[in-house]
C-alpha cells in the first residue's frame, strides 16, 4: 500500500491569501493609474479655463483703457505690484507684469496662480511722444510692432503691417526647467519682487523659447528684419502661440489695431494753436481766449465723463443680462415650478 504525503492545509490557505493580495495590488494599482490620469486631465482643462478667462479679461480692461484715454496704452508693471512704471525710451516696445491696478482690476492670473505679463508696442504707450490720431478713411494710421506666429512659424497675426499687435498679454504658467523665480533682496509684491532686478521680475523666468521663436525677448532666429533685436526695442517683435510642449507653456492673447476701433473714433484730430494766446482770428485778448480755452477743456472734461457713465452703465447692464441668463437655467427653472407649487398647495 502506497502512503500518502498529508496535505497541509495552512500552506494552502497561505498561497489564497497571497493570490489575493497580489490581487489587490494589481486591482488598486490599476485604479491609482486610472484616476491619476483623469485628474490630470481634470486639472488640464481647469487649468485652461482659468488662464483663458483671465487672457480676456486683460483683453478688455485693456480696450476700455485705451477708450479712456485717445487709444494709448498704459506702460507695464516693473516690480509686481500691479501698477504702471517708467516705460523706458520713447517709442520702444516695452515688457513686464500687467498693470492691473492702474487698469482697474484684481490681480489677473493663469490657471498656475502666476500674474500675467504684457507687451505694448512703443507707438501706443502712453508716455509715447508718437500722436494718434483718428482716420478719417476709417483705417489705422499708427502701426502697432508685434507679429504672432504659430509652432511652424507660419504668421498668425501681422502678415501686412496694418495687423501688427499693438499689445501682447502671456499667461505664463508654471516654471518649466531651468526657470528661477527667487525673489532677489527684495521684499515680495502680490506678483513679483520690489528687487527689479531679480529673477522674480525677469520674463525670461516666465516667458519661453519655441521654433526660434524667443517670447521673452520678442526675438526670432530665422530670416528677416522682425524679431532681430530684443526687447525693448523699436524694432517689430515676434512672439509664438501653439500648444503646450516639451518646455513650451505659454498662453498668448493680443489686440490687433481693430480692437481699439471704438477708441480710435474718440481721438479728436489736434487744434492747431486754436487756444495759444494771441492768436484767435478774431483778434481777442489773452485773457478772453484763455476763457474759451477753458470752457472747452471744461466741456471736453463733461464729455469723457459722460461717456465713461455711458460705459459703466453698459457694463452694469451686461453683467445683469449675464446673471438673468444664468438664472433663467436649471436654476430658474425650479424656482418657477417651487413658486407655483407653493400657490397651489401652500407649502
Amino acid at each position: 500500500m502506497i502512503a500518502r504525503a498529508p496535505i497541509h492545509r495552512s500552506k494552502v490557505k497561505q498561497s489564497g491569501a497571497v493570490l489575493l493580495m497580489l490581487t489587490l495590488i494589481l486591482a488598486l494599482s490599476i485604479s491609482s493609474s486610472l484616476l491619476s490620469g483623469f485628474g490630470h486631465k481634470a486639472y488640464v482643462v481647469k487649468r485652461d479655463q482659468v488662464s483663458t478667462t483671465a487672457l480676456a479679461q486683460a483683453r478688455q480692461a485693456l480696450i476700455s483703457y485705451a477708450y479712456l484715454n485717445e487709444a494709448t496704452l498704459p506702460c507695464p508693471d516693473a516690480d509686481g505690484d500691479g501698477l504702471s512704471d517708467s516705460c523706458g525710451n520713447d517709442a520702444q516696445s516695452v515688457e513686464g507684469w500687467l498693470p492691473w491696478q492702474t487698469l482697474g482690476t484684481k490681480p489677473l492670473r493663469d490657471g498656475d496662480g502666476v500674474c500675467l505679463r504684457y507687451a505694448v508696442s512703443g507707438n501706443y504707450k502712453e508716455s509715447s511722444s508718437i500722436t494718434l490720431e483718428a482716420d478719417t478713411g476709417g483705417g489705422f494710421p499708427t502701426e502697432g510692432h508685434f507679429i504672432i506666429h504659430d509652432e511652424n512659424n507660419n504668421i498668425r497675426l501681422g502678415s501686412s503691417a496694418d495687423q501688427y499687435a499693438v499689445a501682447t498679454i502671456f499667461a505664463p504658467l508654471k516654471n518649466i526647467s531651468s526657470q528661477s523665480r527667487d525673489l532677489g533682496s527684495g521684499a515680495g509684491t502680490t506678483c513679483g519682487s520690489r528687487d527689479t532686478t531679480a529673477d522674480k521680475n525677469n520674463a525670461k523666468s516666465y516667458l519661453d523659447t519655441l521654433a526660434g521663436v524667443n517670447n521673452a525677448l520678442g526675438t526670432f532666429s530665422g530670416v528677416g528684419v522682425a524679431g532681430s533685436g530684443a526687447l525693448p526695442t523699436e524694432q517689430l517683435s515676434v512672439f509664438i502661440q501653439a500648444d503646450h510642449q516639451g518646455d513650451f507653456n505659454d498662453v498668448l492673447a493680443w489686440l490687433s489695431p481693430t480692437d481699439l476701433t471704438d477708441a480710435y473714433n474718440e481721438v479728436e484730430p489736434e487744434d492747431d494753436d486754436e487756444c495759444a494766446p494771441g492768436q484767435s482770428e478774431n483778434n481777442h485778448s489773452d485773457n478772453a481766449n484763455e476763457q474759451a480755452c477753458n470752457k472747452k477743456d471744461k466741456k471736453d472734461k463733461k464729455d469723457k465723463k459722460d461717456k465713461k457713465d455711458k460705459k459703466d452703465k453698459k457694463d452694469k447692464k451686461d453683467k445683469k443680462d449675464k446673471k438673468d441668463k444664468k438664472n433663467s437655467g436649471l436654476g430658474g427653472w425650479l424656482w418657477t415650478v417651487w413658486n407655483v407649487l407653493w400657490g397651489w398647495f401652500g407649502f
